[in-house]
């Protein structure tokens, strides 16, 4: 794929992950993405940092939970597959991590 459609399907994903973690979790974790970098800023510090990386046209998601991982697009089914283990896509890490967190930090916060 050449690098203006890699960069044109890196923001669409990238700026639906922002709207649907901000409507998801919007009163838990703050949403922005800007110039290609998604950043997800959580309580106590946590940050994810999620860009497009042209040269190698994958997205890397810097996790605070599972740490540095990287994703491919897969054109037959129109997913972002991780490159280790491709039966994992990054909407479904993402937002089962996040999911995780919320509910770690609502038990938490109530005993």
């Amino acid at each position: 794929m050449d690098d203006s459609n890699f960069i044109l399907l890196a923001e669409v994903v990238l700026s639906t992950l922002c709207e649907d973690v901000s409507h998801r979790y919007g009163a838990f974790a703050d949403a922005d993405f800007d110039d290609g970098v998604l950043t997800i800023q959580l309580p106590a510090e946590e940050t994810y940092v999620i860009n497009r990386h042209i040269p190698s046209q994958q997205i890397w998601l810097s996790s605070p939970v599972s740490g540095p991982s990287y994703y491919a697009y897969d054109d037959s089914v129109g997913l972002w597959r991780h490159s280790k283990n491709p039966s994992q896509t990054l909407t479904q890490i993402l937002l089962e991590e996040l999911a995780h967190i919320q509910k770690d930090q609502a038990c938490g916060g109530s005993s």
